[in-house]
Parts: C-alpha cells; structure tokens; sequence
C-alpha cells in the first residue's frame, strides 16, 4: 500500500491556514484588533483633549486675571501721578497718559480717567473752575440733588467717545457706587459689577465694566476706614468694552474652546459679560460640550463665574476625529487581508484541483504505461521462449551434425592409415626386389 504523499512544512502551514475556518477566523481577529485600537486611539485622544482643555481653561484664567491685574497697575501709577504732584493740571495728565501709550501697548482699554469727590457744598465752585478752563458747557450730569457727586474731570485719550463722559457723576449710579466705596474704604483698586458705559453709542453696544483706584489728599492710604472717607480726593480709573478687552487678551489666536464670563456669582443672561460665541448665541440650544468647566475668578474684590466649554473643532495636533479614521482604516485594512486570504484560498483550492486533476492524469498515464510494459514484457517473455527453443532445435541439429562429421571422420582416418600401411608394405617389396621404391617414405 502506497503511503500518502509528504509535503514540506511550509505547503503544510500553507494548508492549515488557508481553508475557510481560518478565513473568517483571521478576519474576526482582525476585526478584533481593530475595535481594541479604535477604543485605545478614542481613550488617547480623549485623554489629550481633556488635558488640552484643562491646560487652555488654565491659560485662558491666567491671561484674564494677568491682564486685569496688569491694568491695575496702570491704575495705581496714575495715583502714584496725583500723589507726586501739588496739582496735576489737565496737560500733565495728558501727557501722563499718552506716554502710557495704551493703544499699544495697553490694548482693551478704554482709557485712564480721574473722577473728582465732589462735596454737595462744593459743586457750583467746581464747575465754575472746570469752565474756566475752556468748556463752558461743563456741568455734572445727571442733574439732581445729592449730598455727594463725583466728576469725571480728566479722561485720556480725550476723543468723541470719551468726551460722552466728561463730567458724568458715577456716584451716581449704584453699580458704580459700590465699586467706589470699596475702593475708598479698603484702600485698594475695586472693580464694578456689568454696566453700560456712558461713552457706548447705539452701534455696536458692549458690556463694560470699571476699575477704581482711590486718591487720597494725604498722598498715602490713610490707616482707618474714617480716614479714608474724609480724606478721598477722588478716583482714578479705567473703563473697559468688554468685547475689546477681551480682544486685546486674546489677540487673533484661536482657542478651542469657548467660554462666557458673568458679573457676579450666579449665572444668569443679565449677568453676562461676554460670550466667545457672540451675543446671539443661546446658551440653552447648545449641544453638550465633551468638557466643561466653571470657575469663580476675583477681581479686585469683584467676583466674574467663568464658564469654559470644549468645542468639536478639531486641531493638527489632537484631531478628535482620529478614532474614526483608525477605525475606517482598521476595517478596509481587515477586509482588504480578508479579501487577500479568502482568495488565497479559493486560488489553494483550484490549485489543489489542478495538482488532483493533473495527479490523476498522471495515474493513469502510469497505469497505462505499466499496461503497455506488462504487454511488451509478455510479447518479450514468449519470443526469448520461442528463441530458446530454436535454440535448442539448432543444436540438436549441430550435434547431430558433429556425430556424423566425428563418425565420418572416424571413418577417413582409418582409411588413411590402411593407405599408409599399404604404401609401406609396398616400399618394403621394392627394396627386397630391388627396384626404388615408388613412394616416399611413409611416417
């Protein structure tokens, strides 16, 4: 019995994993392998957007609290002015301000003023001394009764927007009143809660807000709260457009996120400083962002909710779109080695065909081959038997043949030696007769 054919070990790995079992076993594998990177690449990703959103809510507290922080500064050199003077007339302060060269060096603010404390006793004198420098239209505004007025006297840079508020009495106003107290009580630089600035027109109308920092007749920050009351000579401050504030802490970078900012520590649509979004943005037809924060940010005493949101936009460096992509790639790449093995497989099987088919041709080529043998061996067996016998036929004959010449010539040698016997005899007559003999002499 024949044993079966023996394949080397790579035919044999080549068998064991080309057969329909190992297809869609491979392609489950694979699929497999796809969903746990898709899954890996998704908790990555997410990973990095969260610490990225982390990181630019942290960036974005910094450059607010920074920057308003940086403008108090500001505020306080323009103290620092009034205390180092007797009198600080209107030029200086221009000069003052236009050295600080805010427009560029300042961007977001509005400009640098000086309100003056104005008791009621003391107000028609006031006015009269700020006519006399040349604005005989002057007056504090709005008019009324009250025991104390303020007066924004000095308010650079001096252009049409701010000319809106020259001589307003931010006293006032009980937002601004707040912030002034504070100021004048603690001693220290006071930001106000969401107002609308004087100098605001009807076209693009921004949220504002404004920061304080108190002016004392002493020149140094009194000890007590009384003391300070009855020595504040005034305010210098700043007023700021929320949408150029944030502008100039912002710049043109894009952040992805967005955030809005409220006054204050609820957050409410009356309470909304900015938006990232834009003013018509409703916050209620948002989509949940993936991330969210809020925090509370303080102000010189004032304090803003800060509420940061994620955005879907992706970047070059975080796209959070890649786990679609690997994914997308996993399963082409899973069905593409699927396609290649399946067809490796149906390509093994024609082969195997092909090999049987040709096998079995060659089986029966060699079977045929053996008959045709077996046939000329038969015809080859019975023509040595045939020539054997004739053979054997011929030397019988030979033999015979050699009997006959053995007997015949049996018979020629005894003739010859009679003969010879005879001529021998016949020589010996001779010689007693005396004649020669007639034949030689004889051996």
């Amino acid at each position: 019995m024949e044993s079966p054919p023996r394949y080397p070990a790579a035919v044999r790995l080549a068998q064991a994993i080309h057969n329909r079992v190992s297809v869609w076993l491979i392609l489950a594998l694979s699929l497999l392998l796809t969903i746990g990177a898709y899954l890996l690449s998704e908790r990555f990703v997410e990973r990095r957007a969260a610490d990225r959103f982390e990181f630019q809510t942290r960036d974005l507290q910094n450059a607010i609290s920074t920057r308003i922080h940086l403008y108090e500064q500001l505020l306080w050199s323009g103290a620092a002015l009034m205390n180092a003077s007797t009198e600080v007339t209107r030029e200086d302060f221009r000069l003052f301000v236009t050295t600080l060269a805010i427009d560029l060096h300042w961007p977001g603010i509005q400009g640098v003023g000086f309100s003056r404390r104005v008791p009621a006793a003391h107000k028609q004198a006031h006015v009269d001394a700020i006519r006399a420098e040349g604005f005989p239209d002057y007056q504090i505004r709005p008019e009324g009764e009250r025991e104390t007025y303020s007066a924004i006297v000095f308010l650079e840079p001096f252009d049409w927007r701010n000319q809106r508020a020259f001589g307003y009495d931010m006293y006032s106003n009980p937002t601004r009143r707040e912030a002034m107290e504070r100021a004048r009580d603690s001693g220290q630089a006071a930001t106000s809660g969401l107002i609308t600035l004087v100098q605001e027109t009807t076209e693009d109308v921004q949220p504002g807000f404004l920061i304080y920092v108190p002016v004392y007749s002493s020149k140094a920050i009194p000890a007590t709260v009384e003391q300070r009351r009855a020595q504040l000579e005034g305010w210098i401050y700043a007023p700021f457009r929320m949408g150029n504030l944030m502008h100039g802490i912002l710049g043109n970078s894009e952040k992805h996120i967005q955030f809005d900012i409220y006054d204050g520590i609820e957050i409410r649509d009356s309470a909304l400083l900015y938006t990232s979004a834009g003013r018509a943005a409703d916050t209620r037809l948002r989509a949940p962002p993936a991330f969210s924060k809020t925090v509370q940010l303080k102000l010189q005493g004032r304090p803003w909710m800060l509420v940061m949101r994620s955005t879907d936009q992706p970047d070059a460096d975080n796209p959070r779109s890649l786990p679609r992509y690997v994914a997308m790639a996993g399963i082409m790449i899973d069905l593409l080695l699927f396609y290649v093995i399946l067809s490796l497989h149906f390509i093994n099987r024609r082969a195997e065909a092909l090999a049987q088919s040709k096998t079995d041709e060659l089986e029966q080529a060699r079977h045929s081959l053996e008959q045709q043998v077996q046939q000329r061996t038969l015809e080859l067996e019975q023509a040595r038997n045939q020539l054997e016998q004739a053979v054997q036929e011929r030397t019988r004959l030979l033999q015979e043949k050699i009997h006959e010449l053995e007997t015949l010539n049996m018979v020629t040698v005894g003739r010859e030696e009679r003969i010879m016997a005879l001529k021998a005899e016949v020589n010996d007559l001779c010689v007693r007769l005396g004649i020669a003999p007639p034949y030689e002499s004889v051996q």
